[in-house]
């Protein structure tokens, strides 16, 4: 057995069938058939630790800007804006967090937001995990509210 066009994933039967006989394109479509049943098979299997509550991250962004000026106000809402714009969900007045189904996704909204930082005040980035996220305890006027337990997201391709 060997592996057909460098995917290590695709395995031949025989390295006879594809060098070049009579039965080329039936063997052709059955063994990239076979394939791509292996790869999805590979990707099922994945999936079980892909979705792990230590995988997928959490991005809060929390910030004190100033707004004494016309063109403060104008910034702090223009940062908001793209805030909003990436994804990202008000949680509270400064701070607003976003959910990424892993860390390099994570990094990449982190880095979009560092962009964007205006030249003044106060700007902070917490990434934690879903596991460390759904400990946390929320209360409201010293009554605890319950927490609405986060879906689970699903990623096709």
């Amino acid at each position: 057995m060997f592996t057909h066009r460098n995917n290590p994933y695709c395995v031949c039967l025989s390295k006879k069938l594809c060098k070049g006989t009579i039965f080329l394109a039936y063997t052709q479509i059955i063994s990239h058939f076979f394939c791509i049943s292996i790869y999805f098979l590979y990707l099922c299997i994945r999936m079980d630790t892909r979705f792990s509550e230590y995988r997928i991250m959490w991005v809060l962004v929390l910030f004190d800007l100033p707004t004494d000026t016309k063109k403060d106000r104008k910034e702090y809402a223009l940062f908001r804006k793209k805030l909003l714009m990436d994804g990202f969900t008000m949680f509270q007045f400064s701070i607003y967090l976003r959910h990424c189904p892993s860390a390099e996704n994570a990094e990449v909204h982190i880095a979009r937001v560092k962009r964007w930082m205006p030249p003044f005040g106060k700007i902070g980035i917490l990434r934690i995990t879903d596991k460390q996220f759904g400990d946390m305890q929320i209360f409201d006027c010293c009554k605890e509210i319950q927490v609405d337990q986060p879906i689970q997201q699903l990623e096709l391709f």
